[in-house]
């Protein structure tokens, strides 16, 4: 028996076997999960990863057979993060979530008492990665989800475009306005947090 195509699957779906839409969730549930973990906290990582599966599900008739469904998902995925951030508000705070593994290791080698050097070479990392995070969220959920896709996560501007539902003019514009948005804002911290 031959393992039917996305796009079989997706008319099967369309057409009353909604509950084919599951072999969809297994074949790219590890794809958006990726996506999600990277851009909400930890703690709601799942329910937004859920709500990704259902928005896909009610907008599967527009979806366009003319490009591979997981970048279609995959948009689906960074635009439910831009709204979960939007959802949280504009005073949103940042939410500090439990230790992961890279700051244990981090306390590890202060503790172990490695030489200054390396103790202030990884404090100063330390501080810009939460400086950054920091300025990220003073930005709207979109140029920040722009943002740590070009830079962070290396996305090619073209997929990057894509994902936002985004012509390429207008993600070289917000993206361009993005990164002016957070010099401006480091450029009001004091002299202290600039170094």
């Amino acid at each position: 028996m031959t393992v039917p195509s996305e796009v079989e699957i997706i008319n099967r779906i369309l057409s009353g076997n909604i509950d084919d839409f599951e072999l969809l969730v297994e074949e790219h549930k590890v794809k958006v999960f990726s996506i999600v973990r990277k851009r909400v906290p930890p703690a709601d990582a799942e329910e937004v990863a859920h709500k990704v599966f259902i928005a896909a599900f009610k907008a599967l008739g527009s979806f366009s057979q003319n490009k591979p469904f997981g970048n279609w998902l995959s948009g689906i995925a960074v635009r439910s993060c831009c709204n979960y951030w939007r959802e949280c508000g504009a005073g949103r705070k940042v939410l500090a979530a439990a230790p992961d593994d890279e700051h244990l290791e981090w306390l590890e080698k202060v503790c172990r008492g490695d030489s200054l050097e390396k103790f202030e070479t990884l404090v100063r990392r330390q501080e810009a990665k939460e400086l950054v995070g920091w300025c990220l969220n003073k930005l709207s959920p979109e140029d920040r989800a722009l943002l740590e896709m070009i830079y962070f996560e290396d996305w090619p501007l073209k997929e990057a475009a894509a994902a936002m539902e985004w012509g390429m003019a207008k993600t070289k514009i917000r993206a361009m306005r993005a990164k002016a948005k957070m010099k401006l804002i480091i450029s009001k911290l004091p002299g202290e947090c600039k170094r």
